[in-house]
């Protein structure tokens, strides 16, 4: 699941849909990972984006195991 560009969009509302984007797009053309692309950006260390990402993705499995 994290290698799949789609996951950003559980980032894209505390990112800011433009950044969120920008980070999109340089992992597709690049041919990354978000982790990496992220960083190349200047915009996150791995480490703190890879939290950010595991948090949102802890948060919308909880979700859908609450329906």
């Amino acid at each position: 699941m994290r290698n799949n560009l789609s996951v950003i969009t559980l980032l894209a509302p505390i990112l800011g849909y433009d950044v969120a984007a920008q980070i999109a797009y340089k992992a597709d053309q690049q041919n990354v990972s978000l982790t990496i692309a992220a960083e190349s950006l200047g915009l996150y260390d791995q480490e703190k984006f890879e939290s950010l990402l595991q948090k949102q993705l802890n948060a919308n499995l909880s979700d859908k195991s609450a329906d």
